[in-house]
């Protein structure tokens, strides 16, 4: 970054001056430096000599995607119709390329999952028919697949997004995207859904101690402030802050078991909204439901947008 080696401090000159400035390489912020929250990013410009007067600085953030890339990728048919299909010398192509082996054939009602890997899908899903595989990927931004009878015409399309009408939660969410009835009008964005996998999550424990900071004067409240940092959903229960836990351990969360039935202890704001309702694996048990449309901490910001407010 036009610096010399060695040491550098507030007083050190860059090592050479630059005409028309341009994009640096890429700089990886290692994960241990961030911290859970707010960060700063703090940047030093040093000129290349005492008297220059100009300075240029400009920088892009780009945040990682939040999923683990992942090769588990299908796309699964269904036969709407009275008839068994023979798919021998059918084809999926555009987005993906897969010709069907011979002697395959859907009945009446019968799904069938091409898969890119059929092997390592068939031990997650023994009791599907899958096939494969199919080579390239499917985008996770968008894509158009084709299934491509044997005379060489088009059986059925669909071309799915990332985003608008389409489902969130299944763009790096964990759930797949899915048709909400099988015969229904594929082409259109809102025919398809995220699939459920609430099934596959479990209650989890997230427990930290630590010493309070100062309050900062009158103008903040006296409050447990927690919020997701994206878009998502989660249940709560079971919410506690103990002052003295070595001690007097006093509890400072009122209803933090929601059990009144209600959120009348708590606030529910911007990006959040949620209900207390019973808990699916145990009825006579209240939980908070929460959904974000995303960040918590998401705030106007001085001269960048235009806001208009109104109360009622």
């Amino acid at each position: 970054f036009n610096m010399p080696p060695g040491g550098v401090n507030y007083s050190t000159f860059a090592s050479g001056s630059v005409i028309n400035a341009v994009y640096s390489d890429t700089i990886v912020l290692p994960t241990e430096d961030l911290l859970v929250g707010r960060n700063v990013l703090a940047v030093e410009v040093h000129q290349w000599t005492v008297d220059s007067l100009d300075v240029v600085f400009g920088a892009e953030l780009t945040v990682a995607d939040p999923f683990v890339a992942s090769e588990e990728e299908w796309i699964e048919l269904y036969n709407r119709g009275a008839e068994p299909i023979t798919l021998d010398g059918w084809t999926i192509q555009d987005a993906v390329d897969f010709t069907f082996p011979g002697g395959t054939s859907l009945a009446p009602g019968e799904f069938l999952v091409v898969a890119k890997d059929a092997a390592t899908l068939a031990t997650q899903y023994p009791d599907a028919t899958i096939v494969g595989n199919f080579s390239r990927n499917l985008s996770n931004r968008h894509d158009r697949i084709v299934l491509v009878d044997s005379s060489g015409n088009p059986a059925d399309e669909v071309h799915y997004y990332d985003g608008g009408r389409w489902a969130e939660y299944a763009d790096g969410g964990g759930s797949s995207l899915e048709l909400r009835d099988p015969d229904a009008d594929n082409s259109l964005p809102e025919a398809w859904a995220a699939s459920d996998e609430t099934s596959k999550s479990s209650w989890q424990t997230y427990a930290y101690s630590g010493t309070a900071q100062s309050d900062g004067g009158s103008t903040l409240w006296r409050e447990f402030v927690l919020g997701m940092l994206d878009a998502g959903e989660v249940w709560l229960d079971d919410i506690s802050v103990i002052e003295y836990p070595s001690g007097a351990r006093t509890q400072l969360i009122q209803d933090g078991g929601f059990d009144s039935g209600t959120a009348d202890k708590w606030r529910i704001l911007g990006t959040h909204r949620g209900e207390v309702i019973a808990d699916p694996d145990d009825p006579g048990h209240e939980t908070a439901h929460t959904e974000s449309c995303g960040s918590g901490w998401t705030s106007p910001f001085s001269g960048h947008r235009f806001y208009h407010l109104r109360r009622h």
